[in-house]
């Protein structure tokens, strides 16, 4: 900020050399699309940030009179689609500006019956919906008698409370999910809304293919109309499958209190 304040930066060599950051700071910064005054993109900067020298040049190198620089990224570099910088965002700064994960896959969950947290927050009382969202808390206070899940997405939360008896029903999905679709009963109640549940489902798979390039533009849509183009990854072998859905990065754990 300091070296900011006496002039622009022109280049990300300028960058380097005035604020004095250590190889690893600029490939952080470069991870985080920080370097968009630069006039580089994440993947632009990424490869900047990597051509530069990393401290004193390698003994090799240098013994050969060679420079290790790899210079300006290349006009063609493919540059990622939204899903995947909104990905990007959230494995490096934990949200993005850029949308949410839930908002790619609306089309998917509305053709399931879910609403979006907008349209919920709307409906009258005793009415059945469907929602789903990324978990971002779960709760058991007291003797455990009841737990409470807030779900997000695109549009805002959805409060979910869960009794005891589904919860031991639904107990892998209630722990494990990282996206839940919940399907149950609207309740109003001075002022609050809260979705009574009565079906959970762990649609955490869905997250995959926000970053998987492989699947194409097509990847969006439902299995039955992509399936000859584009394979739902969670048919895919065992041998190029994802990770199990607990552990994708695009989301940060939620907050559990039990």
């Amino acid at each position: 900020m300091q070296a900011r304040a006496a002039a622009p930066f022109c280049g990300i060599d300028d960058l380097r050399t005035r604020a004095d950051l250590p190889a690893a700071a600029l490939d952080a910064l470069a991870a985080a699309d920080a370097l968009g005054t630069l006039k580089l993109s994440r993947r632009e900067g990424l490869w900047a940030a990597k051509g530069l020298p990393r401290a004193a040049p390698a003994p090799l190198f240098a013994a050969a009179g060679l420079d290790e620089a790899d210079g300006r990224p290349p006009q063609a570099l493919p540059r990622p689609d939204p899903s995947q910088e909104v990905v990007s965002d959230y494995e490096t700064l934990r949200l993005s500006l850029k949308g949410h994960p839930v908002g790619f896959l609306r089309e998917r969950l509305a053709a399931r019956g879910a609403v979006s947290a907008q349209v919920y927050d709307g409906l009258a009382d005793g009415r059945r919906t469907a929602v789903a969202g990324v978990v971002l808390v779960r709760q058991r206070p007291g003797k455990g008698n009841v737990c409470f899940i807030t779900l997000e997405d695109e549009t805002g939360v959805v409060n979910v409370v869960l009794w005891q008896a589904l919860f031991q029903q639904y107990r892998p999905v209630v722990m494990g999910a990282r996206m839940m679709l919940v399907r149950g009963k609207v309740q109003r109640a001075e002022g609050v809304v809260h979705l009574i549940a009565e079906h959970l489902e762990d649609v955490s798979a869905e997250l995959a293919l926000l970053s998987d390039p492989g699947l194409g533009k097509n990847r969006f849509l439902l299995p039955a109309d992509a399936a000859k183009s584009s394979p739902d990854p969670r048919e895919r072998p065992a041998a190029v499958r994802w990770r199990h859905p607990r552990n994708v990065r695009v989301l940060q754990k939620s907050r559990d209190f039990h």
